[in-house]
């Protein structure tokens, strides 16, 4: 008997060893999704999405081959701009859809026909809601075969038509992905100030010439920027007041496109808005309409770059737009910097006030020249050198600090009456070349006198200490006779 219990216990040992091995053995893994494919697709090689459904609505969705980071839109006879960002997140959707388990034994009818790829080589699938849990089948198509995922989130509610239709861009200026604008116009208020960019810095362009402020200039950008337009398609412009418009503005944006063989493709973006009549019963919508044009800068020939759509814009959002020029000419007097400032030549007091033309006549006796040394600033008037005083020095120093790095209390283009001449100022960079010149007077008031620089055909306007140490340094400075 206790043969037959040993016999029972190692048994009972074995059996449960085995299931204990049973138990801790790893479960496999389940066999991976079936690739297609879709499984990877090369979003930033695709560029063109097409899309039809079941009733008979087509629509294609291309990279633009004219304005970088871009795609448009094309439903029938119209064209809309769409970002890079939509149609991007779009794609990666699908891809999403094709990591799930596949589910051989659905399939999408009905649904929505998605062609996908680059040029002429596409690919295509289908897209149908299940209705579980908004699930959606993404059958795949591999040849003679098709491979179906069910995916999660609602992917069938992504590519219905309303929902495709809402990819198009709400802003009323659409961004590209170059430089920037090159040029800009803004006009309203009985106002139009026009601004253009060389050379990386913004300038105004009329009413009068004049360098920018470049801040003020970024902030327009970034208000028209933010501008939205809801879209009223079918409406018919000709009754919303652009004949008789009360705000319109203008951006220009200059395009290089690379093609092959090394030749550059140069495009002009112009994108126009006007703003007519008011659109609701409170007064707090008007109807906008944005044309958008390319330009062949060689040859001056306009194409369209999309069909204009007439909508809605809200007024509120016009408020801080302004097009009076003299919030975008540049407070200071000179773009040069402190340190670049070489020598400086006083003189030619006729000339201070000349709008016409900027002179730069020959250095006379009386001038006054000061360059700067390694021991300060030397002083040298007909014809004897000699170095400066510390009062002299200091006030070159004022008077390079105040044009280069002051901002002027008001900027006009009508000289202030009352004013009067005192010098013309040359700056002068390494090798003597030109920096700026600029005309200087002065203008008694009632809180004392104040300091007015002339740029061209502008007039700045400073007061305070820094203006009066300037106005102190170039009256002891100039001879009389100018």
């Amino acid at each position: 008997m206790q043969r037959n219990l040993v016999i029972t216990v190692l048994a009972a040992a074995v059996l449960s060893g085995g299931a204990a091995i049973l138990l801790l053995r790893p479960t496999p893994p389940p066999p991976p999704p079936p690739t297609t494919w879709l499984t990877s697709l090369d979003i930033g090689g695709v560029d063109v999405v097409e899309l039809a459904w079941p009733d008979g609505r087509v629509m294609e969705i291309a990279a633009s081959d004219r304005v970088p980071g871009l795609w448009i839109m094309r439903s029938g006879e119209s064209t809309w701009p769409v970002g890079a960002a939509r149609v991007r997140g779009a794609l990666r959707l699908l891809m999403d859809s094709a990591a799930t388990p596949p589910a051989s034994d659905l399939r999408a009818e009905g649904g929505v026909r998605v062609r996908v790829g680059r040029g002429v080589n596409q690919r295509t699938l289908r897209i149908a809601a299940t209705g579980l849990a908004g699930q959606s089948v993404v059958e795949c198509e591999e040849g003679d075969s098709r491979v179906s995922f069910l995916s999660r989130g609602g992917l069938a509610g992504v590519f219905e038509h309303a929902s495709v239709m809402a990819w198009r861009e709400e802003n009323a200026f659409v961004p590209v992905d170059q430089a920037g604008a090159s040029r800009v116009s803004v006009e309203t208020g009985g106002m139009r100030t026009m601004l253009a960019r060389q050379g990386g810095r913004w300038g105004v362009l009329s009413p009068v010439a004049g360098a920018g402020e470049a801040e003020r200039v970024t902030a327009l950008l970034g208000a028209l920027g933010a501008l939205r337009l809801r879209a009223a398609p079918g409406a018919n412009p000709e009754g919303m007041g652009f004949d008789r418009a009360v705000f319109a503005a203008t951006i220009e944006v200059d395009l290089r496109v690379g093609r092959e063989g090394g030749e550059v493709d140069r495009r002009t973006l112009v994108q126009e808005m006007l703003v007519g009549d008011i659109a609701d019963a409170a007064g707090k919508t008007r109807y906008a309409r944005v044309v958008a044009t390319m330009v062949d800068p060689a040859t001056g020939q306009r194409q369209p770059a999309w069909t204009p759509t007439p909508g809605t814009i809200e007024v509120a959002s016009l408020g801080a737009i302004v097009a009076d020029p003299r919030e975008y000419w540049a407070r200071r007097a000179t773009a040069t910097a402190p340190a670049d400032v070489a020598s400086l030549r006083l003189g030619g007091r006729e000339w201070a006030l000349e709008t016409q033309a900027s002179p730069a006549p020959e250095a006379r006796d009386r001038d006054v020249i000061y360059t700067r040394t390694l021991d300060g600033w030397s002083r040298t008037q007909g014809g004897i050198t000699q170095a400066a005083s510390p009062t002299t020095s200091a006030g070159v120093g004022a008077l390079i600090a105040l044009l280069c790095d002051e901002s002027a209390s008001n900027v006009s283009p009508d000289p202030p009456a009352g004013l009067m001449p005192l010098a013309m100022v040359h700056l002068h960079g390494a090798g003597e070349l030109t920096l700026e010149i600029v005309g200087v007077g002065r203008l008694e008031g009632a809180g004392g006198a104040m300091l007015v620089v002339r740029t061209g055909r502008l007039f700045r306007l400073y007061k305070g200490p820094a203006a009066a140490r300037v106005l102190g340094f170039i009256g002891s400075e100039t001879p009389p006779e100018g």
